[in-house]
């Protein structure tokens, strides 16, 4: 995973974004300051000081939840490409052996993990649904998430990925 710190010409200081952390993560890029709250489409975040590097929080249901911790430092591309590899082949690994989307549509923000759809809408409750099985999960990826799986053999992989879920 890999968060970056940006410079936007004709704007002062950095900004943090982080577009592949999925969840809740921000849909804007924030203001590389510490401790002060900022406002996305989709909710409130905090960046804090952690030990010798930052936090990421956000506001859910007026509580402040970490989402992770980070440096502000440049990372070696081969470490990122090492823990790519890992977390994409270990057999343990959530990503191995879980099935997870996320994306922001329409001014909405939808989460798949297994068979638990969450899509959350800005001042809206969240419509939550437990999908019935492998076939209604590879419709809610094609229509919900853009996902398109036609032509690939992945009915029966999925079912697993649901039974192991539980």
């Amino acid at each position: 995973h890999q968060a970056l710190a940006v410079r936007i010409p004709g704007r002062p200081g950095r900004y943090f974004v982080d577009v592949g952390f999925g969840g809740p993560t921000p849909t804007a890029p924030l203001g590389f300051v510490a401790d002060v709250v900022q406002h996305t489409p989709h909710g409130r975040y905090r960046i804090g000081r952690h030990g010798g590097g930052y936090h990421l929080a956000t506001l859910i249901a007026d509580t402040w939840r970490p989402l992770y911790t980070f440096a502000d430092e440049p990372r070696p591309p081969i470490d990122l490409q090492v823990g790519s590899w890992y977390a994409s082949t270990y057999p343990g690994s959530v990503m191995v052996n879980q099935l997870i989307a996320a994306r922001i549509v329409d001014g909405a923000r939808w989460n798949l993990s297994g068979a638990d759809l969450v899509v959350h809408r800005p001042g809206a409750p969240s419509h939550r649904e437990r999908l019935d099985d492998a076939v209604a999960v590879l419709a809610v990826l094609r229509e919900g998430f853009g996902i398109d799986l036609a032509g690939l053999d992945v009915r029966d992989r999925i079912a697993g990925l649901l039974r192991a879920a539980g």
